[in-house]
Order: structure tokens, then C-alpha cells, then sequence
């Protein structure tokens, strides 16, 4: 016969309690499928995607974020470095922010490793940043499945909005805190995430927590008959007490 444990209603209330408070902070993961957005007018939005961090790897080269790589790199104590070599565990060791881009109308792929060890890193302590737009449906399904293939929500739309405007009233999200305004082109709308920047009721830039949701465990009964046995424990012992208990040295006794 094979025993199984059962968890006692003490033990069962502490697991759920290490369950409810030990579930681990992920990264954030922002998209912008707008490749001009690297601009110095945007780049207190980029400051904030940073968010205190000091160490950004430009995953695939780049691109057209070549103003937004010098700015990032005279911010004080921040290192930018920017690689075309395959991405692994431990090329993102230490690394606060992840940029990950390629030009207009241009293919981003990697290899499974290379999505697994993005995967991890996202999932861990470390930020992702896409910057990538394109015309090509096939491209465009590209940048879906990486983000696919991150967990995320998020997902580029075949649309285009062909625009060139300040976008002034931003969403109150964590990119945007403190800043006036983002300079938009023509973009692809996103969908999915926490939306940033929108213009034409169309999403140019949004934001997705990767934190899973704290689950708070329903409370485990405690069942009755384990009441009635606790209760009955105690009333034993406290008869037992009684019963057993000496006069005080000096005390009188009482005689019939």
C-alpha cells in the first residue's frame, strides 16, 4: 500500500503563505513599432524604460537607434554595448535593458536558444525594449512570434497609420511619468499591453509587466473533528491538573 502525506491544516496554511509571497518579479517588456522614435524629443521616455538601470545590450546591432545608443551612453554610470553575435545566458548576465531592433521593413530572427535565454532574462530581473515596424506581413508575423515566444500579449497589426504628430496627452503609465510629450511617424498599431502612446485612438507604443499575478491560496478549513479533539486535549489536561495538584507547603489542610 502506498502512504501519501497529507499536510495538516498548520503545515497546508504556511505553504500557501510561502506560495503567496514567493512568487518571483519578472521584467518589463515595451514595444514601439516606430523606428524614427529613437529621436532625441523622445528620449526621457527612453530614460524612463531604463529606469535607474546601468547596463543596456543592443541585441541585434543598432539600427536606427544609433542617436538613442550615444545619448544612453553618456547618461552617468550607464554602459551601452551594442552586438550582432548570438544571445545566450551568459551574454545577458548583469545586463539591466535589452534593445532589441533592426531597420524598417527588416526581419528579426534568432535561434531557440538565443529565444530562451531572451525568455529567461525577461522573466528574471532584466527589461526587454522592440523597436521594429514593417509593411511585409511575414515580417510583421515575425514579430509576433518573438513576442509569442516571450509570454506576451502584445501584437503588431498588419495597419498602418501614416502620421507625423507630438503626441502631448500621454497615458499615466511607468515610461511616461514626467513626460510632456513623443514625437510619432508612421507606425503600425499595437495591441495588447498597457498602452503609452496613442494617437488616433491607435496604440504606437505600449507596455506589458511580465510579473505573473500573485494567486492568494484559498484559506484550508480546519475540520471539526480536529476542533473537538484539541478542545478535548484541554480539558483533559486542565482535569489532570486538578486532580493532581498538592496543597502549598504551610497551608492548612481541611479536616472532615
Amino acid at each position: 500500500m502506498i502512504r501519501r502525506n497529507r499536510l495538516t491544516p498548520v503545515a497546508g496554511l504556511a505553504l500557501a503563505g510561502l506560495l503567496a509571497f514567493g512568487t518571483a518579479e519578472a521584467g518589463t517588456l515595451t514595444v514601439i513599432s516606430d523606428t524614427s522614435a529613437g529621436a532625441s524629443a523622445n528620449w526621457p521616455v527612453f530614460d524612463n524604460i531604463l529606469g535607474g538601470g546601468t547596463s543596456v545590450l543592443f541585441g541585434r546591432g543598432t539600427a536606427s537607434l544609433g542617436s538613442l545608443d550615444f545619448h544612453l551612453e553618456n547618461l552617468p554610470g550607464v554602459t551601452t554595448t551594442s552586438t550582432t553575435t548570438p544571445l545566450t545566458t551568459a551574454a545577458l548576465a548583469g545586463v539591466d535593458l535589452l534593445i532589441v531592433t533592426t531597420f524598417y521593413n527588416s526581419s528579426l530572427t534568432f535561434t531557440n536558444s538565443e529565444l530562451a535565454a531572451m525568455h529567461d532574462f525577461l522573466h528574471g530581473d532584466g527589461d526587454l525594449l522592440l523597436v521594429a515596424e514593417a509593411t511585409n506581413s511575414w515580417l510583421l508575423s515575425g514579430y509576433n512570434e518573438l513576442l509569442a515566444d516571450m509570454g506576451s500579449t502584445i501584437r503588431y497589426s498588419a495597419q498602418r497609420n501614416f502620421s507625423n504628430v507630438v503626441v502631448t496627452n500621454l497615458p499615466d503609465t511607468g515610461i511616461t511619468a514626467g513626460v510632456a510629450s513623443f514625437t510619432v511617424n508612421t507606425f503600425n498599431p499595437l495591441f495588447g499591453g498597457t498602452p503609452a502612446v496613442v494617437t488616433n485612438n491607435l496604440v504606437a507604443v505600449t507596455v506589458q509587466d511580465m510579473t505573473p499575478p500573485v494567486v492568494t491560496p484559498a484559506p484550508i478549513p480546519v475540520p471539526a473533528a480536529h476542533w473537538a479533539l484539541g478542545g478535548g486535549l484541554l480539558c483533559l489536561g486542565a482535569l489532570r491538573r486538578l486532580v493532581g495538584r498538592k496543597p502549598k507547603l504551610g497551608a492548612p489542610t481541611r479536616r472532615s
